[in-house]
């Protein structure tokens, strides 16, 4: 089965994962998303010379619901994100 991946734009990716990436952990009680939202991160704020990076379609949906829950609603996730066809 092939799993959706999401394009992201990795310009725009380190600056939202400063502001919203200390509250994703903190609020991520599930040390596993924790851990790979940690290693996505890292490795997608590490090739800023790419233009865009892929990550699951299931990070980028536990990602775009954990910043709507942050930020009153405001999904910040979603205008970064492009879901690529099955």
């Amino acid at each position: 089965m092939h799993q959706l991946k999401a394009r992201v734009d990795s310009e725009v990716l380190p600056k939202w994962t400063n502001v919203m990436f200390p509250a994703l952990t903190n609020y991520c009680e599930d040390k596993f998303l924790e851990a790979h939202i940690s290693k996505v991160t890292k490795s997608k704020c590490a090739e800023m010379m790419k233009k865009v990076s892929v990550v699951s379609h299931f990070l980028a949906k536990r990602l775009a619901t954990a910043s709507a829950e942050l930020v009153n609603g405001v999904d910040l996730w979603e205008p970064l994100l492009e879901v690529l066809g099955q």
